[in-house]
Order: C-alpha cells, then structure tokens, then sequence
C-alpha cells in the first residue's frame, strides 16, 4: 500500500512539473508536444489522444532532425521518449499508430532485438545519438505527442 501510495505521489508530482514545448514545423505542418511524465507506451498513447494527437510519428530524416535538435534545445532532461510505432500486432512488423508502416527508421545497431521476445514498443534514446530502440511497452518513459496541421 505505501508503494502504491508513493508511486501516485510521484505521478502526482510529475504531473505539477509536466514540461510541454511546441514546435511547429512548416515545411512538415505539424508540432511536437514533449512531456516529462512518466507512463508507460499505451498511458503515453493515451495522453496524446486526450489531446486529439498522437504519439509521434517521424517519416523522414529531416523529421528527425527536427526532433533531435528541439529535445536538444528543450527538453534534455528527458533520456528516453516513447514514439509512436509499434509491433503490438504481429512480432517484427512494425507499424505507427496511424496504422501506416514505416518508410524511415532510425533504429541503432543490432535494434529492434526483441530481447526476450518481450520488446514490442520504440522509444528515441537521446543519450544514444537519439537513435531509436525497441523495449517493454510496461516500461515508463517520458513522451512525444503529434499534432498534425
């Protein structure tokens, strides 16, 4: 009971200090919104729904790039942010939350690995030259939520 009552202490207060930082990109039309909360890949796919978005969706390099450089410039605090892609449905297939299938990835060397066959949700490593791995979705990580235009 203590832990539990801790653990919601701790959302509470994460919440008090939830950081979000608009970018709109206009050759891309659409921003991204950084939280610095802690929740797990379908709470985070949660949250950016309540707020008619997604969790982020990167289709190029140049999105990437866009992201790298505004996590860099405002949210650095934040190691891990889940994105929005996914092999839920079917192991090694890949898929963003819109349902479409990736036609750009960013995953580091020797990722996804699938490691115990239990890493099914991506998250963008900022301390691993912000490229992406797969880990457990249960798992509580800061987030990025979409908004398109």
């Amino acid at each position: 009971k203590n832990r539990s009552s801790l653990r919601q202490l701790l959302r509470l207060y994460d919440s008090v200090k939830m950081l979000q930082v608009v970018v709109w990109l206009s050759i891309t039309d659409m921003s991204f919104f950084f939280f610095i909360l802690l929740l797990t890949w379908k709470e985070a796919l949660s949250s950016c729904k309540s707020r008619n978005m997604e969790l982020a969706i990167i289709n190029s390099q140049t999105e990437q790039d866009a992201l790298v450089f505004t996590i860099k410039a405002e949210a650095a605090a934040a190691k891990y942010l889940w994105l929005g892609l996914t092999d839920l449905d079917k192991e090694g297939s890949f898929v963003w939350v819109d349902g479409s299938v990736p036609g750009y990835t960013n995953f580091g060397e020797a990722q996804p690995d699938d490691w115990k066959g239990e890493e099914d949700c991506v998250h963008v490593r900022t301390l691993m030259k912000y490229d992406w791995n797969d880990v457990w979705c249960d798992f509580e990580l800061n987030y990025v939520c979409q908004y398109f235009e």
